[in-house]
């Protein structure tokens, strides 16, 4: 049955990409639709779902893994109680498992504070490291202030070129 449906779609698809329509003995040699309801068992259950209030819940201390929530989605049910029944039902150890290795399993909002040694050690350390990288910086640049200057000489042509452009544009 779903070959002639899938054959059947394919044509009608071709057809309509060629701009012509089936013809009436087409359409009859078709088997006739099933009506919604038939097809479809699941309406009445839609339906009935839809008319159910907080009134007709189940108490939320019988809800397991195992249980249908569907019923707490329906229109007649507050967001309160919905809200409820999925915190119940998330908090069950089948729902409520997290990964080790998720880096964000773990909490991060309650950092422990270092100890007042290792913060001046990591001070001294980082003090050291700058000055260590200025008196580098300095030495360098004492060894070598011809290349220095030729460096802001070429800085400075650049930047008047730069502007002599902007002002003939």
């Amino acid at each position: 049955m779903s070959e002639a449906f899938l054959s059947r779609w394919a044509k009608r698809k071709q057809e309509q990409q060629l701009g012509t329509a089936t013809t009436e003995a087409e359409s009859e040699a078709q088997p006739p639709a099933q009506p919604q309801e038939a097809a479809n068992p699941t309406v009445d259950t839609e339906e009935r779902v839809q008319e159910l209030t907080d009134a007709d819940m189940p108490d939320l201390e019988t809800l397991n893994s195992q249980s249908d929530v569907s019923m707490f989605f329906a229109k007649g049910v507050s967001q309160s109680l919905r809200k409820q029944a999925l915190r119940k039902l998330f908090h069950q150890p089948e729902f409520n498992y997290r990964c080790p290795m998720d880096e964000y399993a773990e909490d991060y909002s309650q950092m422990p504070t270092l100890a007042s040694e290792a913060v001046e050690k990591l001070r001294y350390w980082a003090k050291g490291r700058v000055d260590n990288w200025k008196e580098d910086l300095e030495t360098e640049l004492q060894e070598t202030p011809e290349e220095t200057k030729d460096l802001e000489n070429s800085n400075n042509l650049a930047n008047k070129k730069e502007a002599d452009d902007d002002q003939a544009t």
